[in-house]
């Protein structure tokens, strides 16, 4: 697989809910590019290993809805209390990717913060959140959102660095 395939589909073991991963001996890891995927999955999760430790992962059909050509190749996320962290990968980088996700709370006002990118996007109140995610920043790679009441507060200080790593 090449580095973008692996940064996704780290991204997406830790989205299921997996605590870690391991590899063997003559596995798929064989350049830098590679290893960088790997430190850069691990960068996006190391803020929110309370929810890989003591959330859920979200479900098809009772968290996450998507409806009919919504451009999602693949999404996965877990929820811990009123926050998600949730990853899309889009079928065509040009289209946004479109699902609808169901909180608990219909009052409370929920902030998407793009981890990639930095950018914040208000969703407004519950108990359905319809979510709209660019994949041109991100090209093949998946993206990683965090979705919660205080997403605005944490955004940048959570969100990758500018230098940091990803593959195109």
């Amino acid at each position: 697989m090449s580095a973008g395939e692996l940064l996704s589909s780290t991204l997406h073991m830790f989205g299921g809910g997996a605590t870690g991963f391991s590899f063997f001996i003559d596995s798929c890891i064989d350049d830098a590019a590679k290893m960088l995927a790997l430190a850069t999955a691990v960068q996006y999760a190391v803020h929110f290993e309370d929810h890989f430790l003591d959330g859920v992962p979200l479900l098809p059909g009772i968290d996450v809805t998507e409806d009919g050509q919504n451009n999602v190749r693949a999404w996965s996320g877990v929820r811990l209390a009123s926050s998600a962290w949730v990853v899309v990968t889009a079928s065509n980088p040009t289209q946004p990717s479109l699902f609808v996700m169901r909180v608990s709370d219909p009052t409370t006002r929920y902030v998407l913060c793009d981890l990639t990118t930095g950018a914040r996007v208000d969703l407004g109140n519950g108990p359905d959140l319809h979510i709209a995610v660019d994949a041109s920043a991100v090209a093949s790679v998946a993206s990683v959102l965090h979705i919660a009441p205080d997403a605005d507060s944490t955004c940048l200080e959570r969100s990758l660095p500018p230098d940091a790593w990803l593959p195109r």
